[in-house]
């Protein structure tokens, strides 16, 4: 199937994933709920996707977590309403951390939805 301008819109559309892989959770991005994955305490800044630093599950250094704009959603700190991060897939690894993916969801159900980046993990 072709686009109007004569580009294969599957490309276009799955270009990403067409080799099966999941996008990458940044720390930064999004998730449905409009809120941010966070990291407290951070200290291993060594996985960059696109110079941004990659969100590993359950790494020593600090916890990643979501900070979600709706009221009660998670524990009140005094930035806003925090809950745990769950990954998805577990089979992509950085120095035995887990490596968060797309789809990943929050405590209050929000799922991490991490720009194209270009940058796919198994």
């Amino acid at each position: 199937m072709y686009s109007t301008w004569g580009q294969f819109m599957w490309a276009d559309t799955f270009g990403a994933n067409r080799y099966g892989g999941k996008l990458i959770v940044c720390i930064g991005d999004k998730s449905t709920h409009g809120g941010t994955v966070i990291l407290t305490n951070q200290v291993d800044d060594k996985l960059t996707c696109k110079d941004e630093l990659v969100a590993v599950e359950s790494a020593p250094e600090g916890v990643l977590q979501h900070l979600c704009p709706i009221t009660g959603h998670g524990t009140y700190t005094g930035s806003g309403w925090v809950t745990p991060i769950t990954a998805v897939t577990v089979k992509s690894f950085h120095n035995g951390k887990l490596i968060l993916t797309e789809l990943a969801f929050s405590g209050c159900g929000a799922r991490l939805a991490p720009p194209n980046r270009r940058c796919t993990v198994e």
